[in-house]
């Protein structure tokens, strides 16, 4: 049971506490809202005290004469007492008060006229080229500059930069004669090469690149001191002295290439090998050489490899050649490309619908062209793909219903079988689509169709693809020239 009296007791402690805490409050909103400027209002305080400070210290003050002093205090003067020497007044130039520069050493202004005086004799005489006089130029150059040097080195007229520009020139002069033994042989070398005389050429490249290097040793300071123009000039020694090794393979290659026209296979093969052999013993000896032709030395190999090989490859890319319409000198494949000849030339089958007489398919632009180049070296003539017009001529002569999804067609069909006589043309028109010649441009139009074409499409479907497509329903023939 509470005692009497309590609840009011507690009711009054209750009070106090709300009191005091409602004065404790009133302090934290005070103190929470002036807390903030008390930072400023110190700062302000103390940039004050230092103003004042400043200002007092650099007050004015009266300009008294120093206190007389005694001859005994003459005699010993105390170093700490003794009155500064009166500073002259520095002339006072423009309306801002700025002192005027102190007149300048003579003898400095007279040395920078030396000096511009020779650097303007020296670049005349290097001009006129004028080489004793260019030298006794940049001599008084540089002595008047190294004077400079030593009288005031701090001095604006100082130019340390320019005792490297001159020991430069003054290399770049004594080497002279051997930029001139240098320039004469390159021009030897290039006259005998306009001539098509390579083998007097190699010898003044060589001439060259020596006179070169000695220069490039005895003057490393000198501004026709060139480290990579000894390397350029053996390029261009090994570029002449390959050119006949070369351009002999060049001329067997195309003997290889008579002889498989008239299919006389052990004459082209043994061209085939000699002009290999050339090129291997230039790349051995010139390796440095630019007229290396590496596309010329694929080739060779295609053929030595496929040596024993070219009468059958021979007889597969000409049977079924049909005589393009209106032009007697061009034949064209009469069915698409089929499988087992491209594997046989690009030793490789990409086709996701396999078999030997399926039209090969799934074949970039560029791998048609590939194709047709392989099969040029096989026949000694030229291969290519057919044009636009050239493969609607031979649509116009095409016999027998084309090959689209009308037909009921799914999938590609095989080739016809080549018969006796011409054969016909075929699938022109559906089957597979055929890859046409295209320029540089990163495009190609594949032109017929293939079985996914609905019958009843335009005359002459044609696709305009990105030469790098690889599509089942793409394929290729050829023209023979």
């Amino acid at each position: 049971m509470t005692p009497p009296g309590f609840e009011k007791r507690t009711s009054l402690s209750d009070a106090k506490e709300s009191v005091r805490n409602a004065a404790l409050r009133d302090r934290g909103e005070w103190w929470e809202r002036f807390a903030p400027l008390l930072g400023p209002l110190a700062v302000l305080v103390l940039l004050g005290f230092t103003v004042g400070l400043v200002v007092w210290v650099r007050r004015d003050r009266p300009n008294r004469p120093p206190p007389a002093r005694s001859s005994a205090d003459t005699a010993f003067p105390e170093p700490a007492l003794i009155a500064p020497a009166p500073v002259a007044e520095q002339p006072v130039a423009g309306p801002r008060g700025v002192p005027a520069p102190p007149p300048e050493d003579p003898v400095l202004l007279a040395l920078r006229q030396q000096v511009l005086a020779a650097r303007r004799d020296a670049e005349a005489a290097e001009a006129a080229r004028d080489w004793p006089a260019a030298t006794r130029a940049y001599g008084a150059w540089r002595e008047a500059q190294q004077a400079i040097h030593e009288r005031e080195p701090a001095s604006r007229y100082a130019d340390w930069t320019a005792l490297e520009r001159i020991t430069a020139a003054l290399a770049t002069i004594e080497a002279q004669p051997l930029a001139e033994r240098v320039a004469g042989h390159r021009k030897q070398a290039e006259a005998a090469e306009a001539r098509g005389d390579f083998a007097a050429a190699a010898p003044s490249w060589a001439a060259a690149r020596d006179a070169q290097a000695e220069l490039n040793a005895a003057f490393p300071r000198s501004r026709l001191a060139a480290k990579d123009l000894p390397g350029e000039l053996e390029v261009r020694r090994q570029g002449a002295a390959s050119a006949a090794v070369v351009a002999e393979a060049g001329r067997e290659a195309g003997a290889a290439a008579a002889a498989l026209r008239e299919r006389r296979f052990p004459a082209a093969v043994a061209a085939v090998r000699s002009a290999l052999a050339r090129l291997d013993a230039a790349r051995t000896d010139f390796p440095l050489s630019r007229r290396l032709d590496p596309e010329l030395r694929r080739r060779l190999v295609f053929l030595d490899r496929a040596a024993a090989d070219l009468p059958a490859l021979q007889d597969s890319l000409l049977e079924r050649l049909a005589p393009l319409p209106g032009a007697p000198d061009r034949r064209l494949l009469a069915s698409e490309v089929p499988q087992r000849l491209y594997e046989r030339v690009m030793n490789h089958n990409p086709s996701q619908r396999q078999g030997p007489f399926f039209p090969v398919e799934s074949v970039s632009w560029t791998e048609a062209v590939e194709f047709c180049l392989r099969a040029s070296l096989v026949l000694g003539r030229t291969v290519r793909l057919p044009d636009e017009a050239e493969h609607r001529a031979a649509l116009r002569e095409q016999r027998g219903s084309p090959r689209l999804a009308g037909k009921g067609l799914a999938l590609t069909r095989a080739v016809p079988e080549v018969r006796g006589g011409p054969p016909d043309f075929s699938d022109l028109l559906g089957n597979v689509a055929e890859w046409l010649a295209a320029g540089e441009e990163p495009q190609a139009r594949a032109a017929g169709g293939s079985y996914l074409t609905p019958e009843g499409a335009a005359e002459m479907p044609l696709l305009q693809v990105a030469k790098s497509t690889r599509s089942p329903e793409i394929g290729f023939r050829y023209v023979v020239e």
